[in-house]
C-alpha cells in the first residue's frame, strides 16, 4: 500500500510521539509498503526553528527509504493561548497543502493530538478518495483542558465537535492504553478501536555501556540515585515532589530531572531557594545520551498530576525505564498501576499521601534485592509484550486486514 502519515512531530524532534511514528513508519517499510510522512519544521520543544528553515514553505528529504515533507509552521519560544493556536493551525493548514499536492494515497494515516491537523488530514483524505486511518495518543480537547493548555469554552467546543467527527469517519482507530480506548468508543469509536500501546525499543532493552565509569564520572557513586527523563510540563506534578524531598532529608539520595518543559524554570528557581543541593536538573538530551543515565540510576520516576483523567494515561517512559531494567515508582493510579502491580516492576505512591514518596523511595534504598527483581521483571514483560517492533506489526496487520 502507499501510506501517508501526517503528523506534527517526527524525528528529529524528541518525545514519544516522534519515537512511537518513527517506529511506526519503520514497520511499515520493513512489511513493503510505500510510505511518505508529513510534519512540521523541527523546533520542539524549544520552539525556536533552525535558520534555513524560518519563513520556508516546504522541504522535501529522503530517510530510510521513506520521503519526509516538512511544512510551514508558526513558532514561538513562550506560548499562550493564541500563540498555541497559531502554532497548531498553521500546521493544519501547511500539511493540508502538502497532502494535497501528493499523488494519491491508498491510506491517510493521522496521529493526534493536536486534533486540528487530523481534521484536515480526514480531509483531504476525503478529497483524495483516501481510507483514513486515526493513531489516537491522547484525548483532546480533555487534555488541554485538563492541563489548562486551553480554557476557553469555545475552542473546547469546537475541539469536542471535531474529535467526534474523527471517530465518526476513522476506518480504524489505534489507542495507545483501554481507558483511552473506552472513551473513544463511548464518543463514537466503537467497533473499529483497538489498543497499540507505546512500548520501548531494542536500544534501550540492549544498551551495554558501562554503568560503573558512567556513574564515576558523574558523581554517583555511593548515592541512591533517582531519575526522571522526559517533559517538564503542565500535566506533570514535578513540582509537588520538592516537599516530598526536603521530607526525606537525606543526603545520600540524589535526585536527577532530565529534559525542558514549561515548568523547569520555576522547578529550578524552587530547588535553588530551598538549597537542595541533592536536585540536579539537566537539559533535554537526545535519546542515544540519555540511556546511560536511565541505565545508571537506581529507581526511575513517572509521574503525572493526580486526577481521573489522567488514570489512563501510560507514558511511554514507563516502558522505557522498565526496558532499561530499573524499578519505577509512580503517582499514576490507572492501567499503569496495574501492569505495574501484575508484573512486580515498581511500586505505587501518591502525592495525596503526605510521606507516600519517601516511604517508596526508603523501601527501594534499604532492599537493594527488590530493586533487582523489579528490574529484572521490567526487562522481562518489555522483552515479551512490549517491544515497539511487536506492537508496530500488531497495528499493521490490523490495519491491512481492515483496510
Amino acid at each position: 500500500m502507499k501510506i501517508l502519515i501526517i503528523s506534527q512531530y517526527f524525528p528529529p524532534e524528541p518525545g514519544a510521539t516522534s519515537n512511537r511514528l518513527k517506529s511506526i513508519v519503520d514497520v511499515f517499510i520493513k512489511r513493503g509498503h510505500e510510505v511518505d510522512v508529513i510534519c512540521e519544521f523541527p523546533n520542539h520543544p524549544t520552539g525556536i526553528l533552525a535558520r534555513e528553515d524560518r519563513w520556508r514553505l516546504f522541504r522535501i528529504e529522503r530517510n530510510n527509504s521513506c520521503r519526509i515533507i516538512r511544512t510551514f509552521v508558526l513558532t514561538f519560544a513562550r506560548k499562550n493561548n493564541i500563540k498555541r493556536m497559531l502554532f497548531y493551525l498553521s500546521f493544519s493548514f501547511s500539511s493540508f497543502l502538502a497532502a494535497l499536492f501528493l499523488k494519491k494515497h491508498d491510506v491517510i494515516f493521522a496521529s493526534s493530538p493536536p486534533i486540528f491537523n487530523v481534521f484536515s488530514s480526514l480531509i483531504a483524505a476525503k478529497l483524495k478518495r483516501s481510507r483514513f486511518v486515526l493513531d489516537i495518543r491522547d484525548i483532546w480537547p480533555d487534555s488541554a483542558f485538563e492541563i489548562k493548555a486551553v480554557q476557553s469554552n469555545r475552542l473546547l467546543g469546537w475541539g469536542s465537535y471535531l474529535e467526534r467527527k474523527l471517530y465518526k469517519h476513522a476506518r480504524i482507530i489505534f489507542a495507545v492504553s483501554k481507558g483511552i480506548k473506552e472513551t473513544i468508543e463511548k464518543r463514537g469509536g466503537a467497533g473499529k478501536t483497538f489498543v497499540i500501546y507505546n512500548g520501548s525499543e531494542n536500544d534501550m532493552l540492549d544498551w551495554t555501556g558501562d554503568v560503573d565509569k558512567f556513574r564515576k564520572s558523574l558523581g554517583w557513586n555511593g548515592k541512591l540515585v533517582v531519575c526522571y527523563a522526559g517533559l517538564m510540563g503542565l500535566g506533570q506534578d514535578l513540582m509537588k515532589i520538592i516537599p516530598e524531598i526536603e521530607l526525606i532529608g537525606d543526603s545520600n539520595i540524589k535526585f536527577v530531572l532530565i529534559g525542558d518543559g514549561p515548568s523547569k524554570t520555576v522547578l529550578s528557581r524552587e530547588a535553588s531557594e530551598k538549597n537542595l543541593e541533592n536536585v540536579e536538573i539537566l537539559d533535554l538530551m537526545p535519546r542515544s545520551r540519555v540511556i546511560p543515565y536511565i541505565y545508571s540510576a537506581d529507581i526511575m520516576l513517572v509521574i503525572l498530576r493526580e486526577s481521573d483523567f489522567f488514570k489512563s494515561a501510560i507514558p511511554s517512559k514507563f516502558f522505557d525505564y522498565m526496558a532499561a531494567g530499573k524499578p519505577v515508582i509512580t503517582n499514576v493510579d490507572g492501567e499503569l498501576r496495574e501492569i505495574m502491580s501484575a508484573n512486580n516492576t515498581g511500586l505505587y505512591f501518591s502525592l495525596k499521601e503526605k510521606g507516600s514518596f519517601a516511604r517508596a523511595i526508603r523501601l527501594l534504598k534499604v532492599n537493594s534485592s527488590l530493586r533487582s527483581e523489579m528490574g529484572n521483571n521490567g526487562k522481562m514483560v518489555v522483552k515479551e509484550k512490549f517491544l515497539r517492533s511487536r506492537l508496530g506489526d500488531m497495528l499493521a496487520e490490523k490495519m491491512e486486514k481492515t483496510v
